[in-house]
């Protein structure tokens, strides 16, 4: 193995490992829900006042 597939793989493992990737998908996917969610509402606000 060389010295720069050994520290890739130790990278990929210490990525693997840590929990602020997983916090940042999360963050992003939810900031992307409510974006779509409220390009929806604002397609018809009669509709979304009236359903309330």
């Amino acid at each position: 193995m060389s010295t720069a597939t050994a520290a890739m793989w130790a990278e990929l493992l210490k990525a693997r490992r840590s929990r602020l990737p997983w916090i940042t998908a999360a963050a992003f996917t939810i900031a992307a829900g409510f974006g779509g969610l409220t390009m929806f509402i604002l397609q018809d606000v009669r509709r979304a006042r009236s359903s309330a």
